[in-house]
């Protein structure tokens, strides 16, 4: 079984008028556990509250451009005694280039990440187009077009650049802050892809493409309600194509199983087909070992989603009786 979990926030988690806390990803088998992009500030210290709960110690770890909204709780793990990283991954810092002040600080950022896992004893590997990483059952092929000309934009340069992974047996793709253009130059086919949010140029045709080629689901993590130029987000192509969308408010989980992909998010159910043959390793729940687990638990409806997947209940065994547990726990 394969478990992907992206930790959702609430308007409390925010303060001073920020509106997005970058991405992560908690990726595991059951045995390996992979975190791709760590958040930032406020959205990093909630990554490694969750990482601790759970127990994990010792999971690879990836940070997929050099923006601090993703490497911020990455460089926080690597610090942290607690965790015993077994492997970091990223790209080469010095593929950056030196084309402007901004990317040379955040080449340099990367490089001193470099070297503090490295005195930590933590092996570093440099990813480029076409790598393949195998953790078990998780298994990805590695995309990355970085710009070759810069434009004068440094987030888009940089953003533009990340590592993209994706997930052929699940029909997962993952972005970093890429525009949407990754699954047409590489003639791949997800159904669920987690697009950009910020600095790209993104353009209808390819979400047009990702939605004639089987991709039905997307999500990002900006907490924005509003689709402003500032973000020149794909989200708003992605749904003028009809994509459904998922957004960070609240936790989306993603269980794939015996050719079956299911996403959590909001009380809903999504399923779809995928190739991934793993048994389904959770239990099933009556209602009354639901509300025993449940009882006192914290957050809103996918936090405790999420919180029966790591004690081992399939969520799907609550699903009809979301509102009950909720005046359970409320009470």
């Amino acid at each position: 079984m394969i478990w992907i979990n992206i930790l959702g926030f609430v308007s409390s988690d925010f303060s001073g008028g920020e509106t997005r806390l970058g991405d992560s990803q908690i990726i595991t088998d059951g045995i390996n556990f992979d975190i791709v992009d760590g958040y930032c500030g406020k959205g990093a210290t909630k990554l490694i509250s969750a990482l601790k709960k759970i127990g994990i110690k010792t999971p690879y770890l990836h940070i997929s451009h050099a923006h601090w909204d993703h490497y911020d709780g990455i460089r926080k793990i690597i610090r942290d005694s607690y965790f015993k990283p077994k492997r970091l991954y990223l790209y080469d810092p010095s593929s950056l280039g030196d084309v402007s002040s901004d990317v040379k600080s955040e080449k340099a950022t990367l490089r001193n990440i470099v070297f503090e896992a490295k005195a930590k004893g933590i092996p570093v590997t440099y990813l480029k187009n076409g790598d393949r990483v195998t953790h078990g059952d998780i298994k990805f092929t590695v995309f990355r077009d970085q710009p070759t000309k810069y434009n004068g934009n440094s987030d888009a340069y940089i953003n533009n650049g990340s590592l993209c992974y994706w997930f052929n047996e699940i029909r997962y793709l993952t972005t970093g802050d890429a525009g949407l253009e990754c699954a047409r130059k590489h003639n791949l086919n997800p159904m669920i892809i987690k697009i950009g949010h910020h600095g790209n140029d993104c353009i209808r045709s390819e979400a047009t493409w990702l939605k004639n080629h089987g991709c039905i689901y997307c999500w990002d993590n900006d907490y924005s309600a509003k689709l402003t130029d500032f973000l020149m987000t794909g989200r708003e192509d992605c749904l003028a194509v009809g994509m459904k969308y998922f957004g960070c408010h609240g936790d989306i989980n993603i269980i794939c199983a015996n050719k079956t992909g299911i996403i959590y998010k909001d009380g809903g159910t999504y399923k779809y087909k995928c190739d991934y043959t793993g048994k389904a390793t959770l239990k099933g729940a009556d209602l009354a070992t639901v509300k025993a687990t449940l009882k006192g638990t914290y957050g809103a409806n996918n936090d405790r989603i999420t919180n029966l997947i790591r004690l081992g209940y399939w969520p799907s065994q609550i699903q009809d009786n979301v509102n009950e547990i909720v005046k359970l726990v409320k009470g």
